[in-house]
């Protein structure tokens, strides 16, 4: 079982605007895929627009 006060926590940007807050590792590497297939089929986003950033674990003092 996982335990929920110890998830990492990451934000994605897209060409700088924020697209995804706060989602959780999981959350976060099925987002990553999917726009790696959306690249592939529509040609946006380009990976050198996508910046991933890493908050923390959830419980850590902000």
């Amino acid at each position: 079982m996982i335990n929920i006060t110890n998830m990492e926590l990451y934000d994605i940007y897209i060409k700088g605007s924020l697209e995804f807050k706060s989602i959780t590792e999981e959350e976060m590497e099925d987002k990553i895929q999917e726009l790696a297939e959306d690249y592939y089929k529509e040609g946006f986003p380009h990976p050198d627009e996508i910046e991933v950033r890493y908050l923390g674990h959830e419980d850590d003092p902000q």
